[in-house]
């Protein structure tokens, strides 16, 4: 392990720590490779832009409501929203697509529904299926065979 200077795509200059032989080569093919794209902090950035641009998009798309709460509580609330989405629209690919055309939309109106940035933020990283499962009204839920709140 080496410590190596890298001047990134972006511009910034970052020291890193590499791990291989110097003999093969190993460190400065990797320093090679680090300096041809940007910074960790510029990836960071251009991933965070790129992610709250799908969740307007997404939002947009879905007509969902403005969150409520104080502005880093929505931030993030924001970004679980968009997660539980994604895993609700993931789901349709393991089910009977019949099946899936019944549940998707019943779930995805079951994350419309909720406006508030608390309630997203207070179930980080849950089973959305299960979560939003348990969101359903009655009726929606008579729609699905074999569903009920529990299961």
């Amino acid at each position: 392990m080496a410590w190596y200077t890298i001047e990134h795509a972006c511009g910034h200059v970052v020291e890193r720590r590499l791990n291989g032989t110097k003999v093969l080569g190993e460190r400065e093919a990797a320093a090679e490779r680090l300096a041809e794209g940007p910074c960790r902090d510029c990836r960071r950035r251009e991933r965070d832009a790129a992610a709250v641009e799908a969740m307007a998009a997404a939002e947009d798309a879905g007509d969902w409501p403005v969150l409520t709460g104080g502005e880093r509580q929505v931030e993030s609330a924001r970004r679980i929203r968009h997660e539980a989405a994604e895993q609700v629209r993931s789901w349709e690919h393991g089910v009977d697509p019949e099946r899936a055309e019944v549940v998707v939309p019943l779930l995805l109106r079951a994350v419309a529904r909720r406006d508030a940035a608390a309630w997203w933020n207070d179930r980080r990283g849950t089973d959305w299926t299960r979560t939003l499962r348990a969101e359903l009204t009655a009726a929606e839920l008579e729609r699905v065979e074999g569903w009920t709140r529990e299961t």
